[in-house]
């Protein structure tokens, strides 16, 4: 904590340890980022998870939660971490799989601009991208 770093994991566990003293009910969901893949469901390997998210349940609604980017608000999880499904882990009972999916749609606008240059017969061009905000 001195240094302010540590892995997602390290981060999202000291979330969780956090809200627990807290007396705020959470638990941990483990996933699988988009680059490293799909889980097995009917299988599924410790090896295929390599993400933690914190679940909580603020005013009778469900939140997942991850503390490793400043920029996130509160219940938004990056995009790396939407990959369908996780695991949801209770200690207490049993565990089971949750959907992960985004409560709003983000939309982003491209827009090119090309010209033909007559004399090198090349094209000519740039190409911009801007985040327009998500529906609340």
């Amino acid at each position: 904590m001195d240094e302010k770093s540590g892995t997602v994991s390290e981060i999202n566990a000291l979330l969780h340890n956090l809200l627990s003293e807290s007396d705020i009910e959470v638990k941990p969901v483990l996933i699988s980022t988009r680059n490293n893949g799909f889980i097995t469901r009917i299988y599924p390997v410790l090896s295929e998870f390599n993400y933690l998210l914190v679940k909580t349940t603020v005013g009778g609604k469900d939140y997942l939660l991850d503390a490793s980017d400043k920029d996130l608000s509160f219940g938004e999880i990056p995009f790396r971490a939407l990959n369908q499904y996780g695991r949801l882990l209770d200690f207490k009972g049993k565990s089971d799989w949750i959907d992960i999916k985004p409560e709003y749609p983000s939309v982003t606008q491209q827009r090119a601009v090309i010209s033909l240059n007559d004399e090198s017969d090349k094209f000519d061009g740039t190409l911009s991208r801007e985040p327009l905000a998500t529906i609340p």
